[in-house]
C-alpha cells in the first residue's frame, strides 16, 4: 500500500521513524519527523510517499 506521510495512522508512523531512523544512525522522533514532514517542501506530508508492505 503506497500512502502519503499525512494520512499514515499511529502504528505505520512508527514504522516510518524506525525506518528513518536505522538509515540516518539518529535517534528522531515522531514530532520530528512531523516537524520535518510538514512543510512546504514536502507539501505539507503530500508530497512524501511511504510503500508500506503490511504483514499479518
Amino acid at each position: 500500500m503506497i500512502k502519503e506521510f499525512r494520512n499514515l495512522n499511529g502504528d505505520e508512523i512508527r514504522e516510518v521513524k524506525l525506518y528513518l531512523n536505522s538509515l540516518e544512525k539518529n535517534d528522531k522522533s515522531i514530532p520530528q519527523i512531523k516537524e520535518e514532514f510538514n512543510t512546504k517542501v514536502y507539501n505539507f506530508g503530500e508530497g512524501i510517499l511511504f510503500f508500506l508492505r503490511i504483514i499479518r
